[in-house]
């Protein structure tokens, strides 16, 4: 069951909530990161690890492509980017503190 809040904004927040796609969503997140005591620096710090990591996956994936696109034609033909994103988005979907 959803409960309705009211969210009092000045003008400059108000415009950074227009540009989020799901403000709710992103409340719900916020509040549950306050919740277990995370901070906007543990959050940024995940954050650079993710993609530092999310860099080194993409970076393999296309070496282990070269080196076995020689073995294997069919392997030649798999795009790296759509199999890295299909990950990303598993992970992501994995890490989300989104409660419905």
């Amino acid at each position: 069951m959803k409960v309705q809040k009211m969210v009092s904004l000045d003008p400059e927040t108000a415009k950074i909530a227009e540009s989020l796609p799901n403000f709710s969503r992103f409340v719900r997140i916020a509040l549950n990161m306050h919740a277990m005591g995370e901070g906007v620096e543990a959050v940024q710090r995940r954050v650079r690890l993710w993609k530092r990591v999310s860099d080194a996956m993409r970076q393999e994936c296309i070496r282990m492509r070269m080196l076995f696109a020689r073995e294997s034609e069919e392997l030649a033909t798999v795009n790296v980017d759509d199999v890295f994103m299909n990950a990303q988005l598993e992970a992501r979907s994995q890490s989300e503190l989104d409660v419905e």
